[in-house]
């Protein structure tokens, strides 16, 4: 049997949805917004319809512009539960749900670790990724303290990285790990 994945962009840049081909412009009524955001109540509310990619086993929700707005229109008793509550019910259809977060620290990302088992990290070797870091690694701590105790890091991947200042990188990183 061949393991099945969905891929979720969580990003209104929609980078994950433009790497599997699909256009995110063209998307608007079949994105995470309507499924997430959207109250079931709203006459645009759709329930998560995964579209096929041409990888075989592998599924995406795709994000466009419109999830921009998830931060003021995330109005709803348990806002940070949302994305949990939409992917519920795809959960047995798929092995595994990779949620693709954008590179920063509002309500999305919240939404992503709060429906999460695990997360990997991956970080850019520069002094400012590292800062960056250090914040993330803040607020996993708190949403295992307040929303999702189950939350496991899975590792930390270093991305773009020059031999030169490998060892920078290693030192910046041991002493952001130790001290959180």
């Amino acid at each position: 049997m061949n393991a099945t994945c969905l891929a979720v962009d969580s990003d209104p840049q929609g980078s994950l949805t433009i790497s599997l081909g699909f256009d995110p412009d063209t998307l608007g009524g079949h994105t995470l917004y309507e499924g997430m955001v959207l109250p079931p109540e709203h006459p645009q509310h759709r329930a998560l319809e995964p579209l096929p990619v041409t990888l075989t086993g592998l599924a995406l929700v795709p994000a466009n512009l419109d999830l921009a707005a998830a931060e003021l229109d995330l109005k709803q008793y348990q806002r940070e539960f949302a994305p949990r509550r939409a992917l519920a019910p795809l959960q047995a259809a798929y092995d595994w749900i990779l949620i693709d977060c954008p590179p920063t620290l509002g309500i999305l990302a919240i939404n992503a670790l709060t429906a999460a088992d695990a997360v990997l990290i991956p970080v850019g070797t520069n002094y400012l990724s590292l800062r960056g870091l250090q914040l993330l690694l803040r607020s996993i701590k708190m949403t295992q303290a307040q929303m999702n105790p189950q939350l496991q890091i899975l590792g930390i991947v270093g991305t773009m990285l020059e031999v030169r200042q490998s060892r920078v990188f290693e030192l910046g990183l041991l002493r952001i790990i130790s001290g959180v």
